[in-house]
């Protein structure tokens, strides 16, 4: 995992935590403060998806930063808001499990497949360990 995918699942992480926090009941200088950390890291995993070309997902946090902006309030509701931050928290965990489990598959696919289209004589010698490509016979 390189580092842009560490920040990135980092910032999923805490995103999902601070909306399952937001299910508190707490005070509304409470509920901004969230919106406006939560739009931070809406808007910096929008940029990180455009910047790698994933125009998907750039949108969809585009549209869920939209939602979440601190600016203009979005008048939904104290039990809608309940739906949208679990949603939202949800997808952003699911997110972390697909991008988690494609990766290790896909390794696990490509290990896979150069293990079927090549075998291999190996010779040891001591610690010195040769292999050899075995050439197909007809």
């Amino acid at each position: 995992m390189t580092l842009k995918n560490n920040t990135t699942t980092i910032v999923k992480g805490i995103l999902a935590a601070l909306l399952l926090l937001c299910l508190i009941d707490a005070d509304y200088g409470f509920y901004q403060a969230m919106r406006t950390l939560i739009s931070f890291g809406l808007a910096f995993l929008t940029y990180r998806y455009y910047q790698s070309g994933d125009k998907t997902n750039a949108i969809i946090y585009l549209c869920l930063l939209i939602v979440f902006q601190p600016l203009m309030k979005i008048g939904l509701g104290r039990s809608i808001w309940i739906v949208v931050d679990i949603a939202t928290a949800g997808y952003l965990l699911y997110s972390l499990y697909r991008e988690h489990n494609i990766g290790k598959h896909t390794v696990l696919n490509s290990k896979d497949a150069v293990n079927k289209a090549t075998t291999t004589t190996v010779k040891q010698s001591g610690n010195l360990r040769i292999n050899f490509p075995d050439k197909d016979k007809k």
